[in-house]
């Protein structure tokens, strides 16, 4: 499986869950934790300026605890709000939207750093001694 996961507090997570209506995918609550988690697409949110007021975006290797199956919807922290089905994903852009986003989420574009530019110090030359 190739995907991001987004997590969020437990308000803004509901929001979004009704925002998305039947179109919302996987969704994990935790109790203890106190927050949600959406599942995209692998690098969907990447350019996405949401992230840091509310919403998290969670690094390769972060841990996430999964109830043991879809049928058996929690564990004893966690639980599927929307448990996981064949049709996969919630969408990226409506998540996006549902979050709170307003402007489509700009692509991640990769600037080089800036060139330091010649000092513009002129060296002086020595006067020459007469003989």
């Amino acid at each position: 499986m190739d995907w991001d996961a987004v997590r969020v507090g437990p308000a803004l997570g509901q929001r979004a869950v009704e925002a998305l209506g039947p179109e919302v995918g996987p969704v994990l609550a935790s109790t203890y934790a106190g927050h949600w988690t959406f599942f995209i697409d692998r690098g969907a949110a990447s350019g996405w300026d949401l992230l840091g007021r509310g919403v998290r975006l969670l690094r390769p290797g972060t841990v996430i605890e999964l109830p043991l199956t879809a049928r058996r919807s929690s564990t004893r922290d966690v639980r599927w709000v929307v448990p996981p089905r064949p049709d996969g994903w919630t969408d990226p852009q409506r998540l996006y939207e549902a979050l709170g986003g307003t402007a489509p989420p700009a692509p991640t574009v990769r600037t080089p750093p800036a060139r330091k530019k010649p000092s513009k110090k002129t060296t002086q030359q020595a006067p020459v001694a007469a003989s």
